[in-house]
């Protein structure tokens, strides 16, 4: 989703950047090569490499719509989203669907599996009025393709988005969202037992290569419900913070005209791990650090090395850390008060403000920084 590391920018609708990931190109050839060779064995090489490539579009421009479903139900509670990205295992959407309560939380996680159901009947319909021919069983496969996905999706386990819609209902049910979180743990692993024991089964009945898949479709389910437990605990002491505690307040305005050299020499090396602040004609436009001056050209102006503040995602200054860290995980974020933004918040941040409020609980062995977002925070059921 971001246009650094392992994913690059595609493209960029009504705001919402698209990245796609290597891991999805090397999946896409992948997926594209299977097809071509299936259909060459039936027609030419150059007919069997373009029914392939019309394939690929439609397979894959079908998760870029059950992606797209979630973004647009998240824009219909007004929730911000801040990037879509295709990446190995389908897709991922970035958005804050649990701000808007379990109604949302739930209808934003369903919107992907029900529209990939949807594009599967539509496929299967358009396939029963074509003539019959190689293009038609492709378009059919198509169909029974995205139907199998749609039903696979909305298994209630993490990391699936029916693990989010099952965590939804029952933070509906409960009024609380630590309990709802427990009982999606456990519905994952109960889940997960349930695709193992189908997966010995598959071999007993000769289709081995398809319980490979759900067996381990399975351990993946066992392995993130037994952390959720953890995880609950750790939102529950995250709650009892705000982010205006945890941010690192931003330095004192440097003016967007002034130049690397002279910000570095007069504040940036002096505070090397603090933030400033980047004005324009009075106006905050940006925030400057020594580590980001660092790779501009000394006598550039600061608007050139700045990060925007547009490019920035914010979190309230008042919400509570157990909300903010979901959307902070993996990013440095804005933090906005009323008057403005105040300060910038990370996942090092709210690691310090545990170590000074926490000083026992297995929960504090191992620095919120030193792991990935998805060890701390049940990811994204689309991730």
């Amino acid at each position: 989703m971001f246009g650094t590391g392992s994913r690059f920018q595609v493209a960029k609708v009504r705001g919402i950047p698209i990245y796609a990931s290597w891991s999805w190109v090397a999946l896409a050839a992948f997926f594209m090569f299977g097809w071509y060779a299936q259909f060459s064995g039936e027609m030419e090489p150059k007919d069997a490499l373009r029914l392939a490539a019309l394939t690929a579009v439609l397979f894959f421009g079908g998760i870029l719509l059950h992606e797209g479903a979630h973004a647009v139900a998240a824009r219909s509670f007004d929730l911000p989203v801040r990037a879509i990205t295709l990446v190995f295992w389908g897709g991922a959407t970035e958005t804050r669907s649990w701000r808007a309560g379990a109604l949302a939380d739930f209808v934003v996680a369903a919107a992907g599996p029900g529209t990939t159901a949807v594009l599967g009947l539509g496929f299967l319909w358009v396939a029963s009025i074509m003539a019959p021919g190689d293009t038609q069983e492709a378009i059919e496969s198509l169909g029974r393709l995205n139907l199998y996905f749609a039903v696979l999706n909305s298994v209630p386990g993490f990391p699936l988005d029916g693990g989010r819609m099952l965590m939804a209902a029952a933070w509906g049910a409960t009024k609380n969202r630590a309990t709802a979180l427990k009982v999606a743990g456990f519905g994952s692993m109960v889940v997960g037992l349930a695709l193992i024991a189908y997966a010995v089964y598959s071999f007993s009945t000769g289709n081995g290569g398809f319980g490979i898949f759900m067996g381990y479709l399975g351990f993946v389910l066992i392995s993130v419900g037994r952390q959720v437990p953890a995880r609950a605990t750790l939102h529950q002491q995250l709650s009892m913070g705000s982010v205006r505690e945890a941010m690192r307040p931003l330095g004192p305005a440097l003016p967007a005209n002034m130049t690397v050299y002279d910000a570095t020499e007069r504040w940036l090396r002096a505070d090397p791990a603090r933030t400033f602040s980047v004005v324009d004609d009075g106006r905050a436009v940006g925030t400057i650090s020594l580590e980001r001056a660092s790779h501009t050209t000394a006598g550039r102006p600061l608007r050139d090395a700045m990060a925007p503040l547009s490019e920035r995602s914010s979190v309230g200054a008042d919400e509570t850390l157990s909300d903010a860290l979901e959307w902070v995980a993996g990013h440095e974020s804005r933090v906005d008060d009323v008057t403005g933004t105040v300060g910038v918040i990370d996942v090092g941040d709210i690691d310090r403000w545990m170590k000074a409020h926490w000083s026992t609980g297995s929960f504090v062995d191992r620095p919120i920084g030193s792991v990935s977002p998805a060890e701390v925070v049940p990811p994204r059921p689309d991730k």
